[in-house]
């Protein structure tokens, strides 16, 4: 019997920043396999919901479950350890570690959560993403678009149940908008992954029937 239960199942999130904004969102749920966008201007908390999802930020209320299982009830390194077996994401900025080549960038969250260390693998999703011949250059030295298929690269290394992308396409022109959204869909088909996407850009908007607005 195939199993429908959500991958990402969030209920009644809020948070508020010490002295600042306060937030409230609606309700998410993404089945495995599925994409999910969540559409809003700047100002609306798009990452922080982000970030509230893959454990980085801890809400004032409600529920987060990946997988089944609450993130919330878990102590800080087993939901460290949880979110490097299960969950990709693909940030806003890169953040590579500028003395690591690409290669090293891309295993540097294995050896961070004790988790096994595949070099071969990481070969062959640079490959993938027509970028293998960069394994041994620093990041710094790449494109843009070469970075950022780095950062695909590196979400999907640990092979994620979830893949949560915070605005990939903005600051692209439209090929290379549709380029990156169609990388993040390939690897995402290539382990069965949920596909979350938050952005403000609309050009999205008629790509995805399962979106919500903030």
């Amino acid at each position: 019997m195939v199993n429908f239960a959500p991958m990402l199942h969030t209920s009644d999130l809020s948070f508020s920043y010490p002295g600042g904004k306060s937030f409230r969102f609606p309700n998410l749920s993404c089945e495995a396999g599925a994409r999910l966008l969540i559409l809003g201007e700047s100002g609306k908390g798009k990452t922080t919901l982000l970030h509230l999802v893959a454990g980085i930020l801890r809400p004032h209320s409600g529920v987060v479950t990946i997988a089944g299982q609450s993130t919330l009830a878990m102590r800080a390194r087993a939901l460290d350890r949880f979110r490097g077996q299960h969950v990709g994401i693909v940030f806003q900025t890169a953040h590579f570690v500028e003395s690591l080549n690409v290669l090293d960038n891309l295993i540097l969250p294995h050896y961070l959560t004790g988790s096994r260390v595949d070099r071969a693998y990481g070969r062959e999703v640079l490959n993938r993403l027509g970028i293998g011949d960069k394994a041994n250059r620093q990041p710094s030295s790449l494109s843009t678009g070469e970075q950022q298929r780095v950062a695909i690269a590196r979400a999907v290394m640990n092979r994620p149940a979830l893949i949560l992308a915070d605005e990939p396409t903005s600051a692209l022109d439209d090929r290379h908008a549709a380029e990156v959204i169609a990388l993040l869909e390939e690897q995402a088909d290539n382990t069965g992954a949920a596909l979350v996407i938050v952005t403000h850009d609309n050009r999205l908007k008629e790509r995805y029937t399962h979106r919500t607005e903030l």
